[in-house]
């Protein structure tokens, strides 16, 4: 499979409030673009004003682009951009067609909980949590929503102590297939795609922290939508088998344009 090079560009607006997008340089194919971001996974980094995810079908058309991008980074400022190996787009639209023909589940998939109760029972003494909720619900809720997810898998899951899980040891990775296999089986019913998956290659630019197994970016109709998906009884309870795989995340709510 020839995987297409993709770089995903978080920045922050400079003192004149031109948009970043405005220095970027021309090139590739923008997937998406978005000037509202919320993060409400892993360690607190800026508020980044702008996301774009560029994807190149050509090799050498990324390198020159990231030639470009570090020929000009004094104009960039505060920025962070990320080297990416994702499935090309034919291999995504088969996965996506495949998560159609799955079979439909008789699991109850009503909500037990919503974000409103859950930012009520958060850590009081953690404001960046309550913080999380709150810029949360400053989303627009009609919109189009790219949940942004980075993934660190550890060597072996590591279970909670008193979780009746299969104690044969297993990789962080091969554990992650138990949550990714509750889930996909409902994303047909709630009309979510995946837009990007992949593996993560390198920093190009930028200080906060990148050192990171694989991605996913995954297409929400609107962030209702996904507030009905997580807080969802089957969803809740597979949850803990991305606590156990995963060391660490980072997650983004993106708003589709303006």
């Amino acid at each position: 499979m020839n995987y297409v090079k993709t770089i995903i560009a978080f920045l922050k607006h400079n003192d004149n409030n031109l948009l970043g997008k405005s220095i970027l340089p021309k090139g590739g194919d923008i997937i998406w673009e978005s000037h509202n971001t919320v993060q409400i996974e892993g360690d607190f980094e800026p508020d980044w004003d702008e996301v774009n995810v560029i994807q190149f079908p050509e090799e050498n058309e990324c390198d020159e682009y990231i030639k470009q991008l570090k020929a000009q980074e004094d104009k960039l400022g505060n920025c962070k951009i990320l080297l990416l190996s994702s499935m090309p787009k034919e291999m995504i639209k088969m996965v996506n067609d495949s998560f159609k023909n799955s079979p439909h589940s008789s699991e109850d998939t009503t909500s037990v909980t919503s974000y409103d109760e859950m930012a009520a029972t958060s850590d009081v003494d953690d404001p960046g949590s309550i913080r999380r909720f709150e810029r949360l619900r400053s989303l627009d809720s009609t919109k189009p929503l790219l949940a942004i997810n980075f993934f660190k898998f550890y060597d072996i899951a590591v279970y909670p102590e008193d979780y009746d899980a299969n104690k044969r040891k297993i990789s962080g990775r091969k554990n992650y297939e138990k949550y990714s296999r509750i889930v996909q089986k409902y994303l047909p019913m709630y009309g979510i795609q995946i837009l990007s998956t992949g593996k993560f290659l390198s920093p190009i630019m930028g200080k906060y922290d990148s050192d990171w197994d694989d991605y996913a970016f995954v297409l929400y109709p609107s962030i209702d939508t996904l507030e009905k998906m997580t807080t969802s009884k089957v969803y809740r309870e597979g949850y803990v088998h991305r606590m156990a795989s995963l060391k660490k995340t980072n997650v983004y709510l993106s708003l589709r344009g303006p």
